[in-house]
């Protein structure tokens, strides 16, 4: 059977979204004839949810060793005891440090770690010497550790960019120039070192294949996936009227402002809370209250905190319908889309991304434009009244799940081996 050093700073028990993917992945590796070791991070503060390491394979291999002290800090983890613990960064609209700006630094707060993961990398290789090596993205620190692990080894390295790098549509206009020339000069040679890179979104795949021509044959895209097993471990809430859910952080970008101007609308229009609430789960910024209670649509809103990953799914299918969460942009696809088609919810999303549109349109959902309240709250109101049921094809649950992606991803891995 091959082995993949999986490369992952994000991985449970962290509970931060960037650890899903690779989670999901290395869930059904083996089943593809694959076997995974995962290198990865424990890093200060992190926020941690114990249950997501019962979802892990018998005997996965894990090394958290990715930056100096990591080891010691799991194992004081471990020995605390079991369970959750919540210490989410608080979303803010702009960054906490001058480190945690991505558009400042071009490798953010893992610039200082790299040498250290170097070394243990090198550690690694020789001892236990993979088939292939898969970074996951971001954090892009991993593309250069990556990028110079292969050189060194021989190692076929392959790419997965969660998210766009140096041609980042939302990040791109905003990061200094020097900084922007540092990112351009390492993504292009990670990119010509590596065997394939992997995006999440076609229209990103074409963006990286126009500004890099000469690398196009290695450009792949595997969108975002559920893992419907995974997500179905937590009890079904009881909503007191029709209820469309969000699940998703409020936070820069996606401040939210213009779901409760909607809900507003819907107020002045006579339309009661006993006819649609609105539940969104996960973080939110620290004025997303006092901006509820300027529209004036307290009794409409229900803020459900932070939902671990594994509970997700009894949730959205007690939803009369699902919004997904207004990201700007066209090389994003939100990952929501995909829980939210295994639940079989009609949804809702805004249509600024083409990809995105036809993909919601598949499914029976609706789309609205951003910027138009009067028919964002229509929009809303058809989905409170959608009828109970699932609403959304067997194929098109298969196509979007874990299994599939793995699939891909296996073909991928056994095309630079």
């Amino acid at each position: 059977m091959p082995s993949l050093l999986y490369i992952t700073p994000y991985f449970p028990p962290q509970s931060r979204v960037g650890a899903w993917r690779p989670l999901k992945f290395v869930r059904h590796l083996r089943a593809f004839g694959w076997e995974p070791r995962v290198w990865t991070d424990f890093p200060k503060g992190a926020a941690t949810d114990a249950s997501l390491l019962e979802h892990l394979p018998p005997d996965l291999p894990i090394d958290y060793s990715w930056s100096s002290g990591a080891r010691t800090r799991h194992a004081r983890w471990l020995a605390g005891g079991t369970g959750a613990t919540t210490r989410p960064r608080t979303p803010n609209s702009k960054p906490r440090t001058w480190f945690d700006s991505p558009e400042l630094i071009p490798f953010g707060e893992h610039l200082f770690d790299m040498a250290h993961a170097l070394r243990r990398g090198r550690e690694l290789l020789r001892a236990h010497r993979p088939d292939a090596m898969l970074v996951n993205m971001d954090p892009f620190a991993g593309a250069e550790v990556g990028r110079r692990l292969s050189r060194e080894f021989g190692v076929p390295l392959v790419l997965d960019f969660r998210d766009p790098w140096a041609w980042c549509d939302l990040r791109r206009p905003i990061r200094p120039w020097p900084s922007r020339l540092i990112v351009d000069r390492y993504e292009g040679k990670a990119l010509e070192v590596c065997r394939a890179a992997i995006f999440n979104s076609a229209n990103t795949v074409a963006v990286y294949r126009e500004r890099y021509p000469d690398l196009a044959h290695k450009f792949h895209f595997i969108r975002n996936f559920h893992d419907a097993e995974l997500m179905d471990h937590g009890t079904a809430p009881v909503f007191e009227a029709p209820t469309v859910v969000m699940m998703g952080n409020l936070r820069r970008f996606i401040e939210g402002t213009e779901y409760f101007e909607a809900l507003a609308v819907l107020k002045v229009r006579g339309v009661g809370p006993d006819r649609i609430r609105f539940a969104q789960y996960g973080q939110v910024l620290p004025d997303t209250p006092a901006t509820i209670a300027r529209f004036g649509v307290e009794d409409y809103v229900m803020l459900g905190g932070q939902l671990p990953y594994n509970r997700v799914l009894p949730v959205l299918k007690q939803a009369a319908g699902l919004l997904i969460p207004d990201i700007q942009g066209t090389m994003r696809l939100p990952s929501k889309f995909f829980d939210y088609v295994v639940a079989g919810r009609p949804m809702l999303a805004f249509d600024r991304n083409p990809e995105l549109n036809a993909m919601v349109t598949e499914t029976g959902g609706l789309l609205v434009s951003p910027g138009q309240p009067e028919a964002l709250a229509d929009a809303l109101l058809r989905l409170a009244q959608s009828p109970p049921g699932p609403a959304i094809s067997d194929d098109l649950i298969e196509r979007y799940s874990a299994r599939t992606a793995t699939r891909e991803l296996v073909h991928i891995l056994k095309s630079v081996i």
